[in-house]
């Protein structure tokens, strides 16, 4: 008789994007605030930065952040566009929240 595999089914819908995206400077360092997102499988949030607005997305975070703030220490100068992700336990990742532009400091 074969052996029957039990397969995790998974789940395929992303989270809702973050709204709310916010910042403040303080000093070299770029401070960032968004909404909590209230999904009960959410696992976390990746923060995006650009020198362009639009496009060129470099994720920050090596981990998912775990809470919805994030600080960008010792931002370099020149413009910073940032946006923030939503992902959940099945590494589905929402779509960009709202741009938020920045000016870092000479």
């Amino acid at each position: 008789m074969p052996r029957l595999r039990h397969l995790r089914h998974r789940e395929a819908t992303p989270p809702a994007v973050p709204t709310g995206l916010s910042g403040n400077q303080n000093n070299n360092d770029h401070v960032l605030n968004w909404d909590d997102n209230t999904e009960p499988d959410l696992a976390g949030y990746n923060v995006y930065d650009s020198e362009t607005s639009g496009s060129g997305y470099v994720k920050l975070n090596t981990s998912l952040v775990t809470s919805s703030n994030y600080t960008n220490v010792d931002a370099a100068p020149g413009n910073h566009y940032y946006v923030v992700t939503a992902v959940d336990t099945s590494n589905n990742e929402s779509g960009y929240s709202n741009e938020l532009h920045m000016q870092g400091q000479n």
